[in-house]
């Protein structure tokens, strides 16, 4: 499984959404949510 998130420099909003989608990825794989906040 690989997923690619491109965020240009300087771009928070892209940088935002690739976050929250790697949040709901990780919390679809039952990562703990102690993990969750330190990966991302």
């Amino acid at each position: 499984m690989v997923f690619e998130f491109e965020v240009q420099g300087g771009d928070f909003a892209t940088a935002g959404n690739a976050s929250s989608q790697i949040k709901k990825i990780l919390k679809q794989l039952n990562v703990d949510h102690r993990d969750i906040k330190r990966i991302v």
